[in-house]
Parts: C-alpha cells; sequence; structure tokens
C-alpha cells in the first residue's frame, strides 16, 4: 500500500436477515466518506479519523468500524459470511493487507449515540438522557403526584415520527 491511499467509509448498520443473509444499510443522511489511510495507522488513530470526517464526538458516541471479507464467493447466493469488526491493531493489519491484495477496500462504519445526560452539539436526534442511579433512587422516595391525565389521551404519533425513525 502506497503512502496516502484513500479509503471510503460508509456510514449505516449491518442487519442480518433472518435467512442468514447479511445486508449494510447506508445512513441516507451521512452516506460516505474518504479517508487517508496508511499502514503504521492504529485502530485509536484510524477511529480518530472516521468520528472527525463524520463530525462526530468521541465524547457522545461509540464506533464500530467493520469490512466484507473480499474472498467471500456468497455475492450471488446471498452473503452469509458475517463482516469482520476491526477491534485492534492486529485485525487493522489484516485489513490492510486485503485492501494491498485487492487494490481497494470499504470500510463500513456504525456509530451508537451514549445517551449521556449532557447532549452533544453533534447528536442527530435528541435521546432521553439516562438517568444516575442517585436519580432513579431519589425517584423512588417521592411522594405520588398526581397529574392531569388529559396528555396521555393525545395522541402525538404521526407519519412524520415513522419515517424519521425508518430513517434512523
Amino acid at each position: 500500500m502506497q503512502m496516502d491511499e484513500m479509503c471510503m467509509v460508509m456510514c449505516g448498520a449491518w442487519l442480518c436477515g433472518s435467512d442468514g443473509k447479511w445486508e449494510f444499510v447506508v445512513d441516507k443522511t451521512k452516506m460516505a466518506r474518504m479517508i487517508p489511510v496508511h499502514e503504521a495507522l492504529t485502530i485509536k488513530e484510524i477511529e480518530s479519523l472516521v468520528f472527525a470526517e463524520f463530525k462526530k464526538s468521541e465524547a457522545s458516541f461509540n464506533l464500530a468500524l467493520s469490512y466484507w471479507p473480499p474472498d467471500s464467493k456468497d455475492l450471488a447466493t446471498g452473503i452469509k459470511t458475517p463482516p469482520v469488526l476491526l477491534t485492534n491493531d492486529g485485525a487493522l493489519r489484516y485489513f490492510f493487507t486485503h485492501m494491498k491484495v485487492t487494490g481497494s477496500l470499504n470500510l463500513f462504519a456504525t456509530f451508537e449515540s451514549l445517551g449521556y445526560c449532557t447532549a452533544a452539539p453533534d447528536m442527530d436526534v435528541f435521546e432521553t438522557p439516562r438517568c444516575s442511579a442517585k436519580q432513579r433512587q431519589s425517584g423512588t422516595k417521592r411522594k405520588a403526584v398526581d397529574l392531569s391525565s388529559v396528555g396521555s389521551k393525545t395522541n402525538f404519533i404521526n407519519l412524520d415520527d415513522f419515517q424519521l425513525i425508518e430513517e434512523v
């Protein structure tokens, strides 16, 4: 591999159907990006490049990087071999070896929000914050409060909500 190869990183999520076939569903808003790579990169360095390229905060998201094994012959019959998750420098070296042999190889990035109580500026959608153990304990000691039930009888779900959920 040359010193400044470019690698396409597609953002989305892997899904495995009931038939055992794997499919990567691309995030329609994040799509794909190009990052410069070289053999000396560590897994932490490549993760930092991906976080920066997709403008995501490392403190607010988990990142799973994966790739499709190039020797898989399942493309015509349905892909049943699972993708390879890159979790350490050795796995990244193996990816670079495959990249050298094939000439190019894509990375797949899946971001998972950590859901902390403080909102990050790059969060795409609002998420209900996770409560600390202290907040949960104090919540159980409070007196029951009689709240109006009018709000609970109102239907707040519309088709736009379903479309948003499908896209996420």
